[in-house]
């Protein structure tokens, strides 16, 4: 719960930001990185896919150009990977991740901060969600 809190706080806003800054060079590695999480998860990588997933939340920090950001996350690695290992191994939570991972990618692309920051939220909450029906005992 209360890294889904710290993630929300910080990674809506840098979603805004990345959308306001970023590069092509930002779009192309966003959508490698969705790239191989879907390979990652067709071969039922769980490993590669979670990589792919702490990945493509990175380079959504590096694009919204703000060095603080990432280096606020830094410590909570361990506590990111351990999270995103448990939600990944779920065939459900990948794929719906996936779609939310696509929706913040197109709002990226397409410059609209606002939009960004939506569908990181909505990608936060469907993150909670999942965390509590799937992975809390």
């Amino acid at each position: 719960m209360y890294l889904s809190e710290v993630r929300r706080m910080l990674e809506v806003g840098a979603c805004g930001l990345a959308a306001e800054r970023r590069v092509d060079a930002d779009i192309e590695h966003l959508r490698q990185k969705l790239d191989e999480y879907d390979a990652a998860s067709e071969q039922g990588d769980i490993e590669a896919a979670t990589r792919a997933d702490l990945e493509f939340h990175q380079a959504i920090l590096s694009a919204s150009k703000n060095p603080f950001l990432a280096s606020i996350m830094t410590p909570l690695s361990t506590a990111l990977h351990d999270s995103r290992l448990l939600t990944t191994s779920v065939p459900q939570i990948r794929k719906r991740a996936r779609h939310h991972h696509f929706e913040i990618l197109e709002a990226i692309e397409q410059s609209d901060a606002q939009r960004a920051k939506d569908a990181m939220r909505s990608h936060m909450t469907q993150t909670s969600s999942d965390i509590e029906t799937h992975l809390s005992d």
